[in-house]
């Protein structure tokens, strides 16, 4: 395999080991130059052949016009720059993830006809259940033209043509390598309003921010503080040593990488561990931590199995998010 990449402890610490190992683990690499052949203008930001391939393969039983209908629901002339991106980022998961909630939080669904007549149908974006049915794919230095400037992800993920999650490299001999790619650099200006980038954000589903040797994930609303505490430091069911052995090194960069961005962990968080929430008016995005994911995973696991009413224990200490731990269980 032949990445397409620069040179700089960036790359040589960071940006090269985390591309060679998410291709280890099932995504499949693109350069920019690739992806540019399958996009009409660098404003986009999805990557529609992908996403009506993907819609075709996993709906197939919806016929060509509504595989039209579906994507004209989810593309990016449906929601304006003009949009609120936390409300917009909501809205367009419940449709990836087939929620129909009050407030505007409703699936994609389309007019289907046969002999008894015209009928409703949800059209599914993933395929939750065979995760090999999903095309996963990986691609550095991303370019995304705003209003003025264009801007070049390091890492980008995206799952059937969604770029749902967005990964800024930096040197691990920088000094304040979190805040640069956080506050100065990278994240917030993807996050402003009024440069051109709000689409980016609107299908992003986490942030990862990682130096190699550190890493740390945040969703859009997330501070730096947020990010600070915020440490993917399980790869379960990989133990430390079996994230070693398969990848080569275990620093947090690829413990983070193989706990949280493994296939089928993407698509569960994104499915069954987001919240959202109005803290001081302000709308917030809440997905799991290791422990919670963990905790969630191992639980009901045991509930399936169990074959009589002793369940267990799950250990918290105070402000690790047990009320968020009991909501996902429940749900």
């Amino acid at each position: 395999m032949t990445f397409v990449v620069g040179a700089g402890d960036e790359i040589e610490h960071s940006e090269l080991p985390a591309l060679e190992q998410l291709v280890v683990m099932g995504y499949e690499y693109k350069s920019k130059t690739d992806l540019n052949k399958e996009r009409k203008k660098t404003t986009e930001v999805l990557l529609y052949g992908r996403l009506r391939e993907a819609i075709q393969r996993i709906n197939p039983d919806i016929d060509s016009d509504g595989i039209n209908d579906a994507l004209n629901q989810i593309k990016e002339d449906s929601f304006p720059f003009t949009y609120d991106t936390m409300d917009t980022n909501e809205k367009i998961r419940a449709k990836m993830v087939g929620l129909s909630q009050t407030g505007g939080l409703e699936p994609i669904t389309v007019d289907q006809y046969d002999e008894t007549g015209t009928r409703k149908k949800t059209v599914k974006l993933f395929d939750f259940e065979n995760i090999d049915n999903n095309d996963f794919v990986v691609t550095n230095q991303f370019e995304l033209q705003g209003f003025k400037n264009p801007i070049f992800p390091d890492i980008i993920l995206f799952v059937n043509g969604i770029p749902l999650v967005i990964i800024e490299c930096k040197s691990p001999f920088r000094k304040n390598w979190l805040d640069d790619a956080v506050e100065k650099e990278n994240f917030r200006k993807y996050r402003s309003t009024g440069n051109g980038y709000e689409r980016l954000m609107f299908y992003n589903h986490v942030l990862v921010a990682t130096c190699g040797v550190e890493a740390r994930h945040g969703t859009i609303s997330s501070d730096v503080n947020h990010f600070k505490n915020s440490r993917w430091s399980s790869a379960y069911p990989l133990s430390i040593e079996q994230v070693e052995e398969k990848y080569g090194r275990s620093r947090e960069q690829e413990i983070l990488i193989a706990g949280m961005l493994e296939r089928s962990h993407l698509l569960d968080l994104l499915k069954n561990y987001v919240i959202y929430q109005t803290i001081n008016n302000k709308r917030i995005k809440i997905i799991a931590k290791h422990q919670q994911y963990r905790a969630v995973t191992k639980c009901t696991a045991k509930i399936k199995t169990a074959e009589n009413r002793r369940g267990g224990v799950i250990w918290h200490t105070q402000g690790s998010g047990k009320s968020f731990t009991m909501q996902w269980v429940a749900k």
